[in-house]
Parts: C-alpha cells; structure tokens; sequence
C-alpha cells in the first residue's frame, strides 16, 4: 500500500500525448510536354511554363506536411523539375503507380497529377470509346505504349491509402484510332501489399479537365492548363469557404465545377470545357491545411452618439462627455470644466426692457495761448466774401475794415 501514492503521482505527472500525427503525403507528377517527331503528336504549350509546373505542385502540396511527410515523385520530359530521374515513359509511368501500392499506408493520401496528350480512341465494342494518355514513348503502332485512364484508375484503386485523388490534365477528343480496351488483372501482389481490412478496392476522388469528346485549353497568362490554374488558386485559399485554414478534397470539387469552365469560356469565347468530377462533396479530408492567424482584440470604438456629443463641446450632459479645459502651462493645477449657462430664449412680441445709456463726460482740451492776429501787408485776407487786398489798403473802408478785424481778433 505504502507504494500506491508514488504510482498514483508518476501516473499525474506523465505527459499528456497529443493527437498522432496522421500519415503521410504522396505526390507523384506525371508532366509530358515533349514528343520525338516520329509519334506525330505536338503539345501546343509553353515548354518552360510546364517545366516549371512540378516545383510549382510540389509548393502548393508542401502546405502543412513537414518534409519527412512528403513524398514527391516527379516524372517530367525535357527541362524536368527537381527529383527527376527517368523520363516519363509507359514503363516508368506503371512502375511509379507499382511502388505507390507498395509504399502508401491506409493513413496517407496519394495524389496523382496527369499533363500531357490524351484522347479517346475506338475500341473493339460496337460505339465504344477509351481515353487513352499518351507517355513520351507513345506509338500508335504498339499497343502496349499507350496508358488508357482506365488503367491509370484501376491501379489507383488497388492502392492502400484511404484518400486518392487523380487529376488528368489532359484532352478526351474523339479520334478515329483504334485503341485496346483495357482489362483489368488480378495481380498477386495486390493482396499481400494491401493492409488488413482493405480487401476491396478503395474509390478514386478524380478531376478531369474535360468531359467527352471535348478539348483542354491553356490560361494565356500562365502557360497551364486551366484546370491546373484554377486547382492551384483552389488550393492556394481560394477554396476554402469555410476560413478554416484547411482545403477539403469536397470543397475543392465544388470551387474546380464553378471556376474551370468559366475560366475557359473567358479565354476562348465559343469554346466549352467541362470538367469531370467524381467524389463525394461530402468527404471532409484536407489535401492542404495552413494555421489560421488569430484576430487581435481591437480596441473599442465609441458609438455614434458619444463620438457626437464628444465632437460638439456642452452637448452631453455629463461632464466626462465634454472636452477638458486646455492646460494651463503656468498654473499647473487642473481648472474644472465650465458649466455652459442656458441659452436666454426671447419672443419678439414679448416687452422689452428699455435700455439705459449713461451720460459720457465732454472732452476736456487744454487751452492753449492764442496769438494776436496780425496781417502782414500785402497779405490777402477774406472774410464774408469781403476781399482785402494790397490795392485797398489805404482806402478809408480798407481802414475801418482792418480796424473791425483787429477788434475781433483781440488785437489793439
């Protein structure tokens, strides 16, 4: 009994173990844009748009797997991507999709990316048509050397993961090429690479750029398919309705049914592209997940009615809704807030006061000394319209006249 505490505490004190981390990502791209001319067939493409395509997948599906949780395996003709290292050959093509049987557990996700030239021949049954993909060794001549899509879905279907997802990046036009219809075999090594549970084949979630008899268009921007462009901006965020970090494999199916043959009647009008889309919307599992950043507190906003009372100074009726006083840089000590009187309401029909003036003191001048008047001779003077001049000077009116002026000046 003495022991029981001790376990109980090294019980509590073990860590608490998350969640285990959910498996692996693979991601195998399949990118032909070169074909030898004795094949007859020509991609009408930017060669060094597509080769950069690989780098550009590998980016977008690199979201949230660590390096060690990506598997990435890139076949590419001419300027290949980075981890090429064979050519994208029939061969090559159904030894990749062999060693994801091999490799991916029932927790990964595989993806699976077509670019190249495809259309759909006719096969042995009466009005029956294939979509075949033609490898950078395709010859019409050799059967063995074409990869119909049903083959491409058989041997995902055998694959152990629970999440399989095809994107065919490729054209399913008509031709009149008689192509061998596919049958599937049973391998042996099927079973005994399939985990425990899994005796059936597992569903394909598939993209396909276009339906039947119907042709894949490139973005004139970009260089890529549409359906590609618009996957990568799916991808990217743009599919994600629901903000939360995380691209699911049903909400990229509805945003590629929305956008692609949008896109594709923008940039050849008349033409029409629609894309093929099998999976269940409702299937919840992300291809893509990027953390949410999380929304700072903002700090709060005044409401309309305290920002307006606040804009017009004695409009609130609480002191703290009024704007303080300035500062008083010499008197340190805080003034309180004037209280604004009521306005005075007057009527014109009501009597008035009669105003009072005071009576204003007159001025008082200081006198000043005045001087005698004395005319010089020769000097006009005009008074009442009387003209005094030099010519008169000796007249007896000149001399009375003078002798008035002088009286009235103070003079003698």
């Amino acid at each position: 009994m003495r022991f029981l505490p001790v376990l109980a505490v090294a019980i509590l004190a073990a860590p608490v173990l998350a969640d285990p981390p959910r498996g692996r990502t693979h991601l195998l791209v399949v990118n032909v844009y070169l074909y030898p001319k004795a094949s007859g067939f020509a991609l009408a493409a930017d060669p060094l748009a597509l080769a950069r395509l690989p780098d550009q997948l590998r980016s977008a599906f690199a979201v949230g797997n660590s390096a060690d949780r990506l598997n990435v395996v890139v076949l590419c003709s001419g300027r290949a991507g980075k981890g090429t290292s064979k050519p994208p050959t029939a061969a090559a093509i159904r030894a990749a999709l062999a060693d994801l049987r091999d490799t991916a557990d029932s927790d990964d996700t595989v993806i699976v990316y077509f670019c190249g030239i495809g259309f759909n021949g006719r096969t042995s049954g009466a009005g029956a048509d294939a979509a075949v993909f033609c490898p950078a060794d395709v010859d019409l001549s050799r059967p063995e050397t074409l990869l119909p899509l049903a083959e491409i879905d058989d041997r995902l279907r055998r694959i152990g993961a629970a999440k399989t997802l095809l994107v065919y990046e490729s054209c399913r036009k008509r031709l009149a090429v008689d192509v061998p219809a596919y049958r599937p075999t049973s391998d042996p090594a099927d079973s005994a690479s399939r985990p425990k549970g899994l005796e059936k084949p597992r569903s394909v979630a598939r993209f396909l750029a276009c339906s039947t008899d119907q042709y894949a268009y490139f973005c004139k921007s970009s260089g890529l398919g549409v359906l590609t462009c618009e996957l990568m901006n799916g991808v990217g965020g743009k599919a994600d309705t629901s903000k939360d970090g995380k691209v699911s494999i049903g909400e990229l199916a509805e945003y590629l049914t929305a956008t692609v043959a949008t896109a594709a009647a923008t940039a050849y009008p008349g033409v029409a592209q629609e894309p093929e889309i099998t999976t269940n919307v409702k299937e919840a599992w992300a291809l893509v997940s990027r953390p949410v950043p999380e929304k700072k507190d903002e700090p709060r906003r005044p409401s309309s009615d305290t920002a307006d009372r606040r804009a017009s100074p004695g409009a609130g009726d609480k002191p703290a809704d009024r704007p303080a006083p300035p500062h008083n840089w010499s008197n340190p000590r805080p003034q309180p807030p004037a209280t604004p009187s009521a306005p005075r309401l007057t009527s014109m029909y009501a009597p008035q006061p009669t105003p009072t003036y005071a009576r204003q003191p007159a001025p008082v001048y200081a006198s000043q000394p005045q001087r005698p008047f004395a005319p010089q001779p020769g000097f006009p003077v005009v008074q009442a319209g009387l003209n005094i001049g030099s010519q008169f000077t000796n007249s007896p009116q000149a001399r009375q006249a003078m002798g008035q002026l002088s009286r009235a000046l103070g003079g003698r």
